[in-house]
């Protein structure tokens, strides 16, 4: 099998990172365009597609910088625990029809993302990239 160049592993590595932070930006913005709707079944499945989505995030990051040794671990992990945190209780909040509950833990759930993703998120897309990790 012939190697793979570089710059390709590169260039997978951060198109897998970058899927995955899409797909949670679709299903928040999905999340709000349905909470509230007509057919309740939807919305339900929406946010808990965002709710496993999330999950295999945390899980898939927190396995990346133990196996990497990354220096800044404990403080990313516990935004970790802070999405987790949020995404359960929107889940929670839609689970007993708390329409309006579940609204303000979607928006607070935004927020947290947008600033894990442009925070936590690049510093550790850095230290990958120094170190050469690749994600497979």
């Amino acid at each position: 099998m012939p190697a793979i160049p570089p710059e390709e592993v590169f260039d997978k590595r951060v198109a897998l990172i970058q899927d995955d932070h899409e797909t949670l930006g679709r299903l928040v913005t999905a999340a709000f365009d349905t909470l509230g709707a007509a057919d309740k079944a939807i919305a339900g499945e929406t946010i808990e597609a965002l709710y496993r989505s999330n999950k295999v995030h945390t899980y898939s990051e927190n396995l990346l910088m133990r196996l990497y040794r990354y220096p800044d671990r404990a403080l990313h992990g516990a935004e970790h625990v802070t999405l987790d945190r949020l995404g359960t209780e929107v889940w929670e909040r839609f689970r007993a029809d708390d329409v309006e509950g579940c609204r303000e833990r979607l928006e607070q759930y935004a927020a947290a993302l947008e600033n894990h993703l442009n925070t936590f998120d690049r510093k550790l897309g850095s230290f990958l990239d120094e170190v050469g990790a690749v994600v497979k």
